[in-house]
């Protein structure tokens, strides 16, 4: 069912058991190494479904990662945050458009 699967679930359990490292620290360009590899790999898992279905799969993996973004000042402070990072998250999604010349 979309939106139950909780990106931190497994960080969380490894932390109750004291498993979980902080990972290295990454140099910028290994994380657009790292970025454009995981959206190859996810694009060909979504080459050659509808719109619909990739629009939904897009949507639900958003709404996962923005569930996972809380504060400890309660649920409005956690609300104003998550739209905050909403924002940011949808005008870096315009630059890349504008970037890429799909603007029409």
């Amino acid at each position: 069912m979309p939106g139950y699967w909780n990106a931190h679930s497994d960080r969380d359990w490894q932390d109750q058991c004291g498993m979980y490292e902080e990972p290295e620290p990454m140099s910028d360009d290994d994380i657009m190494c790292e970025i454009e590899a995981l959206s190859a790999q996810i694009g060909r898992l979504l080459a050659g479904k509808g719109s619909t279905v990739q629009a939904a799969v897009l949507a639900d993996l958003t709404a996962t990662w923005l569930a996972g973004h809380r504060t400890t000042s309660g649920p409005d402070a956690t609300a104003a945050f998550r739209r905050e990072i909403w924002e940011h998250h949808a005008n870096a999604i315009w630059r890349l458009v504008a970037l890429d010349g799909r603007e029409d």
